[in-house]
């Protein structure tokens, strides 16, 4: 079975703004908005060893781009917050640019790049 972060899988924003751990556990929430996932399920669906999950997830956390929904027993659960200005960010890159590829072709995706610097800028 191939990875989800294989270069055959790769995201539109991961091709763009490269598979760092951070961007990966992002990635991976921005592609599941209406979901809460616990550690466990994150680590099996984009492959992370723990040892990385536990130490990106919390920076998403601290920048509030991800929240804990609930707890089942000792387990936290953890979804998008799409109340996040960081993560309407990137939702409007990530939707921009996969509308740029679909209209122009593969060569305009790092239009999305530059919408992103534009915002923060």
């Amino acid at each position: 079975m191939a990875s989800l972060y294989s270069e055959e899988h790769s995201s539109v924003f991961l091709k763009v703004f490269g598979t760092s751990p951070q961007l990966r556990l992002l990635d991976f929430f921005l592609d599941n908005p209406n979901h809460d996932f616990s550690r466990k399920e994150i680590m099996e669906a984009i492959g992370m060893a723990k040892r990385t999950l536990y130490e990106y997830l919390p920076i998403l956390l601290e920048e509030d781009a991800v929240k804990v929904t609930r707890k089942i027993g000792r387990a936290k659960l953890y979804a998008l917050n799409k109340e996040s200005s960081i993560v309407h960010c990137f939702l409007r890159v990530e939707n921009e640019g996969v509308l740029v590829r679909g209209a122009r072709g593969t060569r305009s995706i790092l239009a999305s790049r530059h919408l992103l610097f534009n915002v923060e800028h």
